[in-house]
């Protein structure tokens, strides 16, 4: 590992990977792990579209601090809140607007008001694989992220046995890919 890749913003307000290419070893890493060009599933799995599917329930947070600032009922939210209350995790891995770059962040949430301070996020693009696991700090940690940056750490998984990664991946569903400029358009 030799950090030759920075993620970076292009014009169109895009996260891309910018390879430095002074230092890249060319030892393959970056292209076994990125989620685009390897689509990781599971030997056994039964529907390659849509997984093998443990259940599905709908809910929402019964806190009403949390369902009120949430998006989406605020359930990803009441989860991690559980989560960091019962000890399962030390951080949460979360997107938090920064309005002083109008762009998401990658923030470690330690507590229900760090869930909560981080709620709002843009439904946009985020560095979350590479800024995880390096705010985790070698910690148990959750992840709120997209599918793709699931499997992504599903290939981290399977390449990259030095990466700390997430105890637990709560995954959202998306529909597209938008840029932030894209979302501060509409």
């Amino acid at each position: 590992n030799t950090n030759s890749i920075e993620m970076s913003i292009n014009k169109g307000g895009y996260i891309v990977p910018k390879v430095d290419f002074s230092t890249c070893t060319n030892c393959g890493l970056c292209v076994k792990v990125c989620p685009s060009i390897n689509n990781y599933l599971p030997e056994k799995i039964e529907d390659p579209f849509v997984g093998n599917i443990i259940g599905s329930y709908i809910g929402y947070a019964s806190d009403k601090e949390i369902r009120q600032k949430s998006q989406s009922g605020g359930i990803v939210s009441a989860l991690l809140t559980f989560m960091l209350d019962s000890g399962k995790i030390d951080i949460g891995i979360i997107n938090k607007f920064d309005a002083s770059i109008e762009r998401n962040i990658i923030f470690p949430a330690f507590n229900k008001n760090d869930v909560i301070d981080g709620c709002g996020s843009y439904y946009c693009q985020s560095p979350v694989v590479s800024d995880s696991v390096i705010k985790s700090d070698n910690r148990k940690y959750a992840v709120v992220c997209l599918g793709c940056q699931s499997n992504a750490f599903e290939n981290l998984n399977r390449y990259y046995k030095k990466a700390n990664l997430p105890t637990y991946k709560i995954g959202l569903f998306c529909a597209g890919n938008y840029s932030t400029e894209y979302i501060k358009a509409i």
